[in-house]
């Protein structure tokens, strides 16, 4: 079958080459992953450890080639920054190919998907926002979960490609839907992180054995319990970096939320003062830290 109908046989994604273009802590996993199920990957990153790393680890079907990378009608994106990811966007919308798809695993602001969306249409080019739930390990494991707007033709093969790596996959609707809704999520959970670190220094302030409380509130199903507690509280407590996700990118989420709520309209003064906890943790460096570090900034609000 054609590769540019975005259909599939035998769970590889056929001759037609697939391109991937970044190699971070996040994209690494998923283009290996990938690279099991296709028969070409072509890959690119600024860093050329990075990709020699991937080539030995996913030989054959992954290659460097620039040729196959330009050609390629279906590219994933997995970049750090809007700034990267703009500058990547508008190089390939300036050499499409034809019926070309770029589907972008960044979780970027719904104002910004809309600008990519734009520019992509404007060179007849679909743009796919598929931002990813989950962490680098989840990524080796083949536990992510990934949020696709677009067309929906386009899910449809993007789910037969990743459902047997173990990926779940879910459509949302048109593009900029995804990133709204991945935003929100990761707003809960961060204010989650945020009133546990609270709750965990009020223990330690008050002789309460934070051990002693986490194991209640894991065991007693009251409305405190929740999977961002269960799996976080236990290195807040320890002041332990179990190798998850970096504080910056809790910082820019949140952030990013707060700017939606206010463009909406939308009283938001718990997010509002999350966002001021976590834009003081970027102000004390602590940036690169696990974002679970915020409970260090609790500690000297309480000194």
């Amino acid at each position: 079958m054609k590769r540019d109908d975005h259909t599939q046989s035998d769970g590889r994604a056929g001759a037609e080459a697939l391109g991937f273009i970044g190699l971070g802590a996040m994209g690494m996993p998923i283009a290996r992953r990938l690279a099991t199920a296709v028969d070409c990957l072509a890959v690119c990153d600024i860093s050329a450890e990075c990709v020699g790393q991937l080539l030995e680890a996913a030989a054959p079907a992954a290659v460097e080639d620039a040729d196959i990378l330009t050609g390629a009608k279906t590219i994933f994106l997995c970049l750090p920054s809007q700034t990267s990811t703009r500058q990547v966007v508008e190089d390939l919308v300036s050499r499409p190919a034809t019926n070309r798809t770029i589907i972008d695993f960044g979780a970027h602001p719904p104002g910004f998907v809309s600008e990519m969306n734009e520019i992509c249409q404007s060179a007849c080019v679909q743009y796919c926002d598929c931002p990813v739930f989950g962490t680098p390990l989840m990524a080796e494991r083949g536990e992510l979960y990934f949020l696709f707007s677009g067309p929906e033709r386009v899910s449809e093969w993007f789910d037969g490609l990743v459902h047997p790596l173990g990926y779940r996959t879910r459509y949302a609707g048109p593009p900029g839907t995804a990133s709204l809704l991945k935003l929100l999520q990761n707003a809960i959970g961060t204010a989650n992180l945020a009133i546990g670190a609270e709750a965990l220094r009020i223990c330690e302030a008050t002789g309460v054995d934070p051990g002693l409380f986490i194991g209640i509130v894991r065991e007693c199903g009251g409305i405190g319990q929740s999977s961002v507690f269960d799996r976080f509280a236990d290195d807040m407590a320890a002041r332990r970096d179990s190798g998850e996700g970096r504080l910056r990118i809790a910082a820019k989420d949140m952030h990013s939320v707060v700017n939606l709520a206010a463009s909406a309209n939308v009283s938001a003064p718990l997010m509002v003062e999350t966002d001021r906890q976590y834009e003081r943790a970027m102000q004390e460096g602590m940036g690169e830290q696990q974002f679970t570090d915020i409970i260090q900034i609790k500690a000297a609000e309480n000194l």
